[in-house]
C-alpha cells in the first residue's frame, strides 16, 4: 500500500500519513480509517502529519478530495500538517483553506518534516496556554 499510517510518538498525540510513490484516494480513504481506529480510545488533541516526501504527485481531483477528507476529521483533532509536495502543495492548501475556511479541522502545508513537528510543537504549547487560561 502506498499510504500508511502510524502513531508518531508514544503519547499518541501525532498521527503520521506517509504517502509513498503514486498513490490513489482509496488508499489514503483506507489510512483515514485505520487512523480512526488508531484514535479511537484518545480523547487529548491529536495533530495529523501527511508527509508528501516520498510522494510522486498529488492524483487528480485533490480540491475536491481534501473537501471530503476535511469533513472526516475525528473531533479531537486540531491540525493536519502537509509536509513536502512542493509549491503546487502549497497553493493547494491555502486555495482549500479559503474554499473551505471554518469547515472542518486546520490545514496548513510546511517544506520539511522539522518545520511539520516544530509547527505542532507550538499548537501543542498555544494549546496548552488556552486550557489552562
Amino acid at each position: 500500500m502506498s499510504v500508511q499510517v502510524a502513531w508518531d510518538d508514544q503519547a499518541h498525540r501525532i498521527l503520521h500519513y506517509k504517502m509513498d510513490g503514486r498513490w490513489r484516494w482509496n488508499e489514503l480513504y483506507e489510512a483515514v480509517k485505520e487512523g480512526h481506529a488508531l484514535n479511537s480510545d484518545t480523547s487529548h488533541d491529536v495533530y495529523a502529519i501527511v508527509n508528501l516526501e516520498h510522494s510522486l504527485g498529488v492524483p487528480p481531483s485533490a480540491m475536491a478530495q481534501f473537501g471530503t477528507l476535511s469533513t472526516l476529521t475525528r473531533p479531537n483533532t486540531r491540525v493536519v500538517v502537509f509536509v513536502a509536495g512542493g509549491g503546487f502543495v502549497s497553493a493547494l492548501i491555502k486555495t482549500f483553506n479559503r474554499v473551505y475556511h471554518g469547515a472542518g479541522v486546520q490545514s496548513c502545508w510546511v517544506a520539511t518534516l522539522a518545520d511539520a513537528y516544530a509547527l505542532i510543537a507550538r499548537e501543542q504549547m498555544l494549546a496548552s496556554r488556552v486550557k489552562g487560561a
